[in-house]
């Protein structure tokens, strides 16, 4: 009797034991995968606005950074000597802004190149032969010419900036003239810097040697022949 409520009772206790583990053991598969997990990361990318100087030469620059739709700016600073031309991209000749503090709207990572032009004073001096100098209304210009840049210079305003390439030693050519209705013709260029030689061609290129540039063009009065022919003889 007592072996059979022995057995009895040890039976009750496994199946009571049983019970127990299979209840600590159900799943919780709806339990959620942790917060943030695959949300949408492109929008927190942050993007790098690289700026660089082009041919190391010519300013400073400074770029920048941001994430999409975000605005950014980039700016460029002319050294002595020097002035903006405008940006492109790395690897581009296409200007995409002309403007120092170039901004706009990030929509990916940007390399952008800042470039610069060599700024070059030509000054001339308009002289008559006997040395006195050339007023404004005589009618007579130089047009200057570095590369494809120009520009013409008078009497009434001598000295100019002109700005050209940064690359390279572009040569320059001085061309004199004068309108018909003018008393004066070319004479000669006397150098006074930043050129070699002078010269009596009225159309004159060389090679500069300096930044600044000083000429004098000489100018002389125009000559007219006068033919008398003699009258006949009584």
């Amino acid at each position: 009797m007592m072996n059979k409520l022995f057995y009895f009772l040890t039976c009750l206790l496994a199946a009571l034991a049983l019970n127990a583990c299979g209840g600590s053991g159900s799943s919780n598969s709806g339990a959620s995968s942790g917060p943030g997990l695959g949300a949408d990361v492109s929008a927190a990318t942050v993007h790098v606005i690289s700026a660089s100087v082009a041919n190391d030469a010519g300013g400073t620059v400074t770029g920048g950074r941001g994430r999409n739709g975000e605005t950014v700016t980039v700016t460029a600073t002319a050294a002595a000597g020097y002035a903006f031309v405008g940006w492109r991209e790395l690897g581009s000749t296409q200007i995409v802004s002309r403007s120092a503090r170039y901004t706009f709207t990030i929509s990916g990572s940007r390399s952008l190149e800042a470039v610069f032009d060599r700024v070059r004073q030509v000054s001339l001096v308009f002289e008559a032969r006997d040395g006195s100098p050339l007023a404004g209304t005589a009618n007579v210009t130089v047009r200057v010419t570095f590369g494809t840049r120009s520009l013409t210079i008078r009497p009434s305003s001598t000295s100019k900036l002109i700005s050209v390439p940064v690359t390279g030693n572009p040569s320059v050519t001085l061309a004199a003239a004068s309108t018909a209705s003018s008393y004066w013709d070319f004479l000669r260029w006397e150098a006074a810097s930043g050129a070699p030689l002078t010269s009596t061609a009225g159309r004159y290129s060389f090679t500069p040697t300096a930044d600044a540039i000083s000429l004098t063009v000489v100018f002389e009065p125009k000559t007219h022949s006068i033919t008398a022919n003699p009258l006949p003889a009584d």
